[in-house]
């Protein structure tokens, strides 16, 4: 496979002006990177159900740590779309070397956050969104009703699933590997990336994720009503 960071480094070494080849390779990167970033921090604003744990210390780390991701790939972007890379190398190092001193670096944000998550739910993200739907009221509410899985019930889960697709889908290490690995290009320099949070184990869970990668929405609310509301 062609790899466009050779293409653009070698570009940079002569000291020009970057062809619009690698800057278009370059842009198509960003396209592929930025979205689900987009997409999940839109959902945490978006769902139905606003689970309790969104005002927690895991929830608001995992925003930071987005919203700083998002941050450099939309500073790369604007560069690049100006054919600016040279600027963006520049901004990029300096960057980098801010962070290596701050306290509230991203790769920091990141330790921090896998810390907080094993303490409190070593079960995983997933997991830990699932356990704070089932803290919600509403389906405890629903449930000393002795109300059934009623199409109201039905419609308002699979609206959250499917609005929090995008955050359920969201693997932190993934997304930093990849920034930091985009950003190697222009500092050359990359962390080690602890990967501690482990996956989804329980049956049920793995289940309802099935489902929700075939946007099967409400099958995923059936099963976390019958299975993780009722039958517990």
């Amino acid at each position: 496979m062609f790899d466009w960071r050779e293409l653009l480094l070698r570009n940079q070494s002569q000291a020009a002006q970057t062809d619009g080849t690698t800057l278009k390779m370059v842009e198509e990167q960003l396209l592929d990177l930025l979205p689900p970033i987009v997409g999940a921090l839109n959902a945490t604003a978006n769902l139905p159900l606003e689970p309790t744990w969104f005002q927690s210390e895991i929830a608001q780390k995992f925003k930071l740590m987005l919203e700083g991701v998002e941050q450099q790939y939309l500073v790369a972007w604007n560069h690049v779309r100006n054919a600016q890379i040279q600027k963006l190398e520049e901004e990029y190092r300096i960057w980098y070397q801010k962070q290596l001193r701050s306290d509230k670096s991203l790769y920091r944000t990141y330790c921090q956050w896998q810390d907080l998550l094993i303490q409190q739910h070593a079960q995983g993200w997933f997991s830990w969104i699932l356990l704070g739907l089932k803290a919600h009221p509403f389906p405890t509410r629903e449930l000393k009703k002795g109300h059934s899985f009623t199409p109201e019930i039905e419609l308002l889960l699979a609206e959250f699933f499917r609005s929090a697709k995008p955050l359920i889908q969201t693997d932190t290490y993934a997304v930093l590997k990849d920034f930091y690995s985009f950003q190697a290009i222009f500092t050359q320099q990359s962390p080690f990336l602890p990967q501690l949070v482990q996956g989804i184990s329980n049956s049920s869970e793995k289940e309802i994720f099935e489902k929700l990668e075939d946007d099967e929405f409400v099958e995923a609310a059936r099963i976390f009503w019958d299975i993780l509301i009722v039958g517990n």
